[in-house]
């Protein structure tokens, strides 16, 4: 639903950095939700280069309200820790993504490369009942019959009637193939169901964009492999939308503003 905005509302605009600059480690591929008190989650992933093994996702947090401060980063989950809880070798992770269900318990979605670059991912999955504080084991997600690999995520998920969660991802092997994943808990030994389809869009595209344009239907935009810097699409409850993305590759920024800010500039153009 979209949130309501009063049509005299000031406009506002406020940015910040999450993180600190570390000399030598890269930070990218930001991924933001909101939980129903108005607190704010963040992923990114941090290292020497992409596919490193030095690579870790670090996760903050930051309370509702103007003024309140991002907790200090901490790292999640490494090399050594996804291999540790899935029982087979890891040589890097990367590309996280963090939603939030209608139980405040936060998901934690990213890619365990095994071999390679990007193309020799799958995907592990976590959740936390304690805003972060604490997540549970990680749980591979079988999406290939070959290997099960090239699985990767970007886009922010779109939360279904009923309960779940519609998350685009893509797929990399042999040519760029947008998927959707449709993933929920579920009794069964692995506490979740999932499947996956193929999104329309050729051989050449990637990290699908999903935006609901009414209880039935959705637009999906793609990026279309150029090298353009993309950045992650949520208004909070309050009107509010947040941006958080790779800032010189080295920091990540938060940007918040509202329609009357937007609006404000328009008129000055």
């Amino acid at each position: 639903m979209r949130p309501a905005v009063a049509a005299d509302e000031a406009p506002f605009y406020a940015e910040e950095f999450l993180n600190e600059e570390s000399p030598g480690r890269m930070c990218h591929v930001a991924s933001l939700c909101e939980l129903s008190d108005g607190r704010l989650a963040s992923v990114w992933y941090s290292g020497s280069a992409e596919c490193a093994p030095d690579v870790t996702i670090e996760f903050a947090s930051r309370a509702a309200g103007d003024g309140a401060a991002w907790s200090a980063p901490r790292t999640i989950v490494t090399r050594e820790s996804a291999s540790r809880e899935s029982g087979r070798f890891v040589k890097a992770v990367g590309n996280p993504v963090v939603f939030a269900d209608d139980r405040d318990r936060l998901w934690l979605l990213h890619s365990a490369i095994l071999l390679g670059g990007h193309g020799g991912s799958s995907l592990d999955v976590a959740t936390s009942d304690d805003g972060g504080a604490t997540w549970g084991r990680r749980r591979r997600l079988t999406l290939s019959p070959f290997l099960n690999v090239s699985e990767l995520a970007r886009g922010r998920p779109v939360p279904l009637e009923g309960g779940g969660f519609a998350i685009p991802v893509y797929h990399e092997l042999l040519g760029k193939f947008p998927e959707m994943l449709w993933l929920s808990a579920a009794d069964s030994p692995s506490g979740l169901a999932w499947r996956k389809t193929r999104l329309a869009g050729g051989r050449s595209y990637l990290q699908p964009v999903v935006v609901p344009a009414d209880a039935k239907n959705a637009v999906a935009f793609l990026r279309d492999r150029s090298r353009r810097r993309a950045v992650t699409m949520l208004r909070a409850r309050d009107g509010r939308l947040h941006l958080v993305y790779s800032w010189q590759m080295k920091r990540i920024r938060h940007v918040t503003f509202n329609e009357a800010w937007l609006r404000a500039r328009e008129a000055a153009r």
